[in-house]
């Protein structure tokens, strides 16, 4: 009788206690070049995505990180005061 297996389980090799499983590694390297390769297909002109990654970046950095690590450095002083 045949036994049916997943591949995972032929190309995955025992080495100590450490199972490497070559068959999810490879699973997972084609899923992140499907990834590149669907987010260039996407956006073939980066001229017009880069200025919208430099904007948000800036405006992380010139409000939302200052107003995060005031709040994270200085409101547990004023709750202890109450």
């Amino acid at each position: 009788m045949l036994k049916i297996v997943h591949c995972s389980q032929y190309l995955s090799k025992r080495k100590g206690d450490i199972a490497l499983d070559y068959g999810s590694l490879a699973f997972e390297s084609c899923a992140q070049i499907a990834i590149a390769m669907g987010i260039a297909i996407a956006i073939p002109n980066l001229n017009d995505i880069i200025p919208l990654v430099g904007v948000t970046a800036g405006m992380l950095l010139a409000f939302v990180y200052p107003a995060l690590i005031d709040m994270f450095t200085f409101i547990p002083m004023g709750f202890s005061r109450i």
